[in-house]
């Protein structure tokens, strides 16, 4: 089964650091459910636009997680459940919750990116700067 939300339905539209600007792709691939317990395997994917901690630009990337909901994961969790149905479990605020969970605090536009000039604030990435840094060590 697969599904599609976007940030607003999904309630990811002011999360600090992070843009979910692309829609959200749930895909589940296994559900298991017997008597007493459950299982449900699923994939979800993004792309989300971050800004670069050292030089500050923007920068997309995808985002892919591999989830495991099952009734240990749900057991303490009220927003889960269906008041319609006692027989059905809502998933979205895990997958809301583990999206926001994964995204990086620390993002780096490229491994190479250069950053700012700690002195004029200037983009190292676009060029160089005039600025003359003396390193200190003490």
């Amino acid at each position: 089964m697969r599904f599609t939300f976007s940030p607003k339905e999904m309630d990811l539209l002011d999360i600090r650091g992070v843009n979910f600007i692309h829609p959200i792709n749930v895909r589940i691939y296994h559900i298991k459910k017997s008597i007493a317990n459950f299982e449900i395997l699923l994939n979800v994917s993004t792309r989300i636009q971050l800004d670069c901690s050292d030089c500050l630009e923007s920068f997309e990337q995808d985002m892919v997680l591999d989830l495991k909901i099952d009734d240990e994961e749900l057991e303490f969790m009220d927003d889960y459940e269906c008041n319609e149905n006692p027989n059905l479990i809502n998933i979205l605020p895990f997958i809301r919750e583990e999206l926001i969970i994964s995204s990086p605090d620390y993002a780096i536009c490229s491994d190479d990116c250069k950053g700012l000039c700690p002195k004029c604030g200037k983009n190292l990435n676009y060029g160089r700067c005039d600025c003359v840094i003396e390193e200190n060590f003490e």
